[in-house]
This record gives structure tokens, sequence and C-alpha cells, in this order.
């Protein structure tokens, strides 16, 4: 072999070889000066992508592991590369300064781009993920504010639910029945009750109709086929009815959407499942039964009905205000009606779900907790017990019960079903002394510490001139001795006057819902529906105990972070 044919080989070699390592390099992740971060990310094409999905396998969900970092680094403040070939995630561990970067700070931080990453694809026109600035923020806003008013959740949306709600004890009471109190998992049944609560609300729903009562039809017909279990520790297994054509459309485009969370880059995940078969047979399906809510409304609007009034009803109403006021035709088929509809949906089911599906595995394994706010309840609604019958929704809504305000944050605040609130930087700023460029995304930390862990302490110094001066009210600090476990209690104190224990809202620091102009929308109508849910099943089961085997804790990322095993063992209360 020649000279010839050897060197230019190896020049070729080597010329590859530099590109190689040039295009590794440029690729590399690339580092927020002075912000704490795991040694390895900058050796690492990927950074903390493969720790935190080796996490995710072994746990079912990575929110935990993000909230790990904080406390390993012992820095409020960290950077961690997730996405490849992107910017760091900067994660915030400290609720004073969440707090202030949501409530005072708007200027300065919004609503994220990872929000129209993860929600975008399947609610481009909706307003969860829109800037705050914006025109069309506004507009979608200004469409739907009333719903969540007092005056709409109690006239309206409180029947509903507590309609569909009723129908589920039904399904339970027969199950508990012909189970002989046997342990059966609840997730699905949650999961279809709070659906049907959400399609009522949003187009009204006779119950014949709802998800649980064809279940409950197809329990009560194959009662006598059903073979129980020798032993009454072990799980009852029911016959489960196909769900309606277009509630099933609904969950399908859901957890279709669930695997843009778990993917690194949520767009190409979209994309990819949106060119899927079943994908684009449940958008047809979704298309046609909001189109068709639409018709109904629109001529309940025009001939002056009011009766099955529900959100898709107050929604046309708006617009048509709105055209009025603007000299135009409404718009009632408009991309972003579609869209605000779909996704009132969506906030009325998934996350109401989830906690409600965590909030009957807390009630069940701390009897003493039950037991008193059953007793509460009794002592509350007296007239209910004196006539034998449930509270009426009247009552629910209308009667102050401090323990059960307190055992709703609780479940609400241990369940942390949401994964964090992410704000994005809208210009180069700082947090806690740490310097923030601009377009930076910041993942506050909702179940790290000073809200389940001990909190790492801050130089007061380096807070926000907001965050030590600001007049909002003081939220005091959690115990240490027992932030990580399920204590009612905490959010009662003993009112100086009456004597009485009474609610305290600010009693320690939560992110559940997030905070500010941009916290959960759906927050109002989520307290609603627990509190109706909890106040129906204390009322009529005792939650008991399902035993180790059957009462895990362990979670699975969708949406919202759920429980893997939900069993409940009901006998009459």
């Amino acid at each position: 072999m020649s000279a010839f044919t050897v060197f230019p080989s190896a020049h070729i070699i080597g010329i590859v070889l530099i590109l190689i390592y040039l295009f590794r390099q440029f690729f590399l992740p690339k580092l927020l000066p002075g912000i704490p971060h795991n040694k390895h990310v900058t050796s690492r094409l990927f950074g903390d992508l493969s720790e935190m999905l080796a996490y995710a396998k072994e746990h079912g969900e990575y929110f935990t592991w993000l909230a790990q970092q904080n406390r390993r680094l012992e820095s409020p403040v960290v950077q961690v590369f997730i996405r490849p070939f992107q910017k760091p995630w900067v994660l915030l561990a400290d609720y004073r300064e969440s707090r202030d970067i949501m409530t005072r700070r708007t200027k300065e931080f919004d609503r994220s781009r990872f929000n129209g990453e993860i929600l975008g694809g399947l609610l481009p026109d909706a307003h969860p993920h829109m800037r705050s600035q914006s025109a069309e923020f506004k507009r979608n806003k200004s469409l739907i504010d009333n719903l969540m008013t007092s005056k709409f959740l109690n006239e309206v949306e409180s029947h509903h639910i507590y309609a569909c709600i009723s129908t589920m004890v039904k399904l339970w009471r027969t199950k508990m029945k012909i189970g002989q109190s046997r342990p059966f998992p609840a997730n699905s049944d949650i999961f279809n009750g709070t659906l049907d609560a959400a399609f009522a609300s949003t187009f009204g729903l006779d119950e014949k109709d709802s998800s649980t009562s064809k279940q409950l039809n197809l329990l009560l017909s194959q009662t006598d086929s059903i073979r129980l279990p020798a032993s009454v520790n072990d799980p009852a297994r029911f016959p489960q009815a196909s769900r309606p054509q277009d509630f099933e459309a609904i969950l399908t485009l859901t957890d279709l959407n669930d695997i843009t969370i778990k993917f690194p880059i949520p767009r190409l995940a979209f994309w990819v499942i949106s060119k899927t078969r079943r994908f684009c047979r449940a958008l047809r399906l979704k298309e046609d039964l909001i189109e068709r809510g639409i018709n109904a409304a629109e001529e309940r609007l025009q001939t002056g009905q009011k009766t099955n009034r529900s959100a898709i009803d107050d929604i046309l109403y708006h617009e048509q205000k709105v055209a009025e006021k603007e000299h135009r035709s409404p718009d009632y088929y408009s991309r972003h009606i579609r869209d605000e509809i779909f996704a009132f949906i969506i906030a009325g089911h998934d996350t109401t779900a989830a906690t409600m599906s965590w909030g009957v595995k807390y009630l069940s394994d701390n009897t003493q907790a039950q037991n008193r706010l059953r007793g509460e309840l009794h002592k509350a609604y007296s007239q209910a017990v004196s006539e034998d019958r449930e509270p009426s929704v009247a009552e629910i809504t209308g009667t102050p019960i401090a323990y059960l305000d307190a055992c709703l944050e609780e479940i609400i605040r241990v369940s942390v079903v949401g994964g964090g609130v992410v704000r994005q930087a809208l210009v180069d700023t700082q947090l806690l002394g740490f310097n923030i460029p601009k377009g930076t995304e910041v993942f506050c930390v909702p179940n790290g510490p000073g809200i389940f862990t001990p909190p790492i302490k801050v130089d007061e110094e380096q807070r926000s001139r907001t965050a030590r001066y600001g007049k909002s009210p003081k939220i005091r600090e959690w115990s240490v001795d027992d932030m990580d476990e399920f204590q009612p209690e905490r959010w009662l104190r003993k009112d100086e006057s009456s004597g009485e224990w009474i609610y305290d809202s600010r009693a320690g620091p939560t992110l559940s819902f997030g905070l500010g102009p941009r916290a959960c929308f759906g927050r109002a109508m989520a307290y609603l529906e627990l509190r109706i849910m909890v106040v129906l099943f204390l009322w009529n089961f005792v939650l008991e105990s399902c035993g180790q085997e059957l009462s895990s804790y362990d979670t699975t990322q969708r949406l919202s972070r759920q429980p893997r095993q939900c069993y409940i063992k009901l006998s009459p209360a």
C-alpha cells in the first residue's frame, strides 16, 4: 500500500474525529454562570436526562427527582439539563421567592413556553399557555371568567356535580353489597364520576347518559355471574362497562397527550402522536361533540330557554354580548371558543380525579382523621341526620365546616397532582442573588424543601425587595417534625375571641394551584367538586384500610400525578 493511499485516509479520519469533537462540544450543556448544578452535566451530551429517566422508570414519575436536586446541592436555586440541546431549567425551592415571582414580579415572569409545549398541540387557542399581556389571552379569559364566580358555581355547577357524584355513591353502594365489603379498585370510578361531572357542567347531562350510570346498570344486570375471591381481604373484580363514545374520545386525547409530558421534546412527541389513526378519530369525535353542544346552546340562547343551563350556555351568552358591543356577528364556532370548552372539560376532571384518588387513600389510612371529619359533618348537617337523608347541595355549599376545609386542603397539599409551576423570565433578572437571563424557565418546586422537607437556609439580603418588604399576609412555616405527613389539623387555629377552631388558609406554604393572576383557573371548581365528593363519600361509607398489599403509595405520571394503586374497602357509615 502506498503512502498516497494511507495518508489521505488518516487525514480524513482525523478531520472526522475533529468534527465529532467540535459537534459534541457545541451541543454539550451550557451552564448558567454561578448557579449550582450536578457535576457530571458538563461532560454528558444529554445532561441530567439519563439520570432523571432512570428515576422515572423506577418510580413512575420524575417530578420528585426534580425536587431532590435542591436538597442534593443544598441550594434553593439550582439548574438541571433535562431537554437535549436546550437551555437548562432553573429549580427554585423557596416558597417566599416562588410566591414573589407569581404574585408581585409578574412583569419579570410569566407563563412558560413549557406550558405551550405540553398543552399547545391539544389546545392551541386556549388560555392556559398564553402570555398574560396578549390580546388573545384577555379575549379568552373574558369568555370564561364568570364560570368560576361563586354565583355560577353554587347555582349551576354544584347541582350538576352533586347529581353525578350521587350516582357514583349508588354504584359504590352496589359494589359494597355485591362484593360483601371486599376491596375493589376505585380509580376508574372516580375518573368516570368526575368526567360525568365535567360533561354535565359543560353541556348538561342526563343521569342515564353518564358513564357511571352505564356502569351501574351493567353491574346490576350481571350480579349473579360475579365471582368473589375466597378471602374478604382480596379485591373483588367487577365487569367494566364501555364508556360512551364521546367520553372515550376525551380520555383518549388526554391519555395520548400525557406522553408529551414524559418525552424530552414535547412538541415532537405530539406531532408523532397527532398522525396516529387513534388520535385522529378521537379528535374528530371531540370536534363533533363540541359542535353539537354549541348548536344546542345556540338554539337555547336564541329561543330564550333557561333550562339545562351549563358552562357552554354562559360562554355563548358572553360571546353574544361582546359581539353586540363590537358591532359584529357572534362567532360561536371559533377555534378559541372550541378550545376553551375543551379546556374546561379537561380542567374539570383530570386533576380533580387524581386528587380524589389520593384522597380516599389518605382517608382510608388515617382512621382518626376520617372519624373526626364524619363527626363534624354530622354535627354541621344535624337536620340531615334527624331526617335520615344525605346533606343537600345547598347545605354542602352553604355550611362552613373548618375541619372539612382543613381535610380538603391537606388532601390537595399531600397529593401534589401537579408537578410544579413553571414561569419564564421576560427580562434579565435575579433570584436569590443568582443571575437569571431572559428566556430562562424557572420551575417552582411544589414538593421539596420548605414544603415537604426542611427549608434550605437563605440569606435574607439576597431576596428581592418585594419578597422582603411586600405587604401580603405572612405565611407561616410548617413544623419540620411532620411536614411530610397527612395532618389536617395543621390548617386549624383557635380563634382568640370565640375559642373555636377555625380554618386558616395561611397556615403554611403550598403551591398546589400556583399563585397570583396566573394561578390555576379551575381552583374554585376543584374545591367545590372535592367538597361534594368527600361529604357524600364519608356520609355514606366508612373507608377501611385495604392492607399493605393494596395500599402502595407508588405513583405514575400522566397529565397529573396519580397513585398506581387506588383500592377502597367500604362498609356502611
